[in-house]
C-alpha cells in the first residue's frame, strides 16, 4: 500500500473516530486539552460520566485486554471483531478502494508497525485502573509497564464493547489515572 494511502486511511481513521462519543451527544475533550469547563484533558477524562465499578468496570477491563492482546499477537482478524462496526466498515471501504481486494484484517495487516506488538503486549498486562461511563462510552485508564498512562475509549456494541480506535492514548496530563 503506498505512503499516501496510508496516510489517508489514517485521516479517515482520525476524523471518523472524531465524531464519537457519548449517546447524549456531549464531548468528553479527549485529545482536544480542553473541556467544556476549559480544563485539562485529565479533567475530562475523570470527570467524564460516572465511575464504573464491579461487573461494568470488568466488562470493560476484559474488552481492553483482549483488544490489546489481539494487537499484540497481529491477530488481525481477531483485532478487527474487537473495534467498532463503523471503523470495520471503513477499513473495508478503504481496502475495496485501494487495491481492490482486502477488508479489515488485510487492511490492518497493511496499515499497523509490527513494532507496535511490544507496547501492546505491556499495556495488556497492565490493569484497568478507572473506567468511566456515559451512556454508550467509556473510557478505560490504565498505565503499561515502563509507559505513560494510558486510555482505550470503547463503545457499547452487539452487547459487548469495541475499541473505537486502533491505539491506546496518552492524556495531557501524565497523572490522569490517579483520580479514577
Amino acid at each position: 500500500m503506498p505512503p499516501s494511502a496510508l496516510a489517508a486511511l489514517f485521516v479517515t481513521l482520525v476524523i471518523g473516530l472524531g465524531g464519537c462519543g457519548s449517546g447524549s451527544g456531549s464531548d468528553p475533550g479527549v485529545g482536544s486539552g480542553s473541556s467544556s469547563t476549559g480544563t485539562s484533558s485529565h479533567s475530562s477524562i475523570t470527570g467524564f460520566g460516572a465511575v464504573a465499578g464491579g461487573h461494568e468496570k470488568a466488562a470493560v477491563a476484559a474488552a481492553v485486554h483482549s483488544f490489546l492482546t489481539a494487537l499484540a499477537n497481529h491477530d488481525y482478524p481477531g483485532l478487527c471483531g474487537r473495534i467498532t462496526a463503523s471503523n470495520r466498515k471503513q477499513l473495508r471501504s478503504f481496502g475495496e478502494g485501494g487495491s481492490g481486494a482486502g477488508g479489515c484484517a488485510t487492511v490492518l495487516r497493511k496499515l499497523l508497525n509490527p513494532g507496535v506488538a511490544g507496547e501492546a503486549r505491556r499495556a495488556a498486562a497492565a490493569p484497568v485502573k478507572s473506567v468511566r461511563i456515559e451512556g454508550e462510552t467509556a473510557f478505560a485508564l490504565f498505565t503499561p509497564k515502563g509507559g505513560s498512562a494510558s486510555y482505550l475509549v470503547m463503545r457499547a456494541e452487539g452487547g459487548g464493547w469495541k475499541a473505537i480506535s486502533l491505539t491506546p492514548g496518552t492524556p495531557l496530563d501524565p497523572t490522569a489515572t490517579a483520580n479514577p
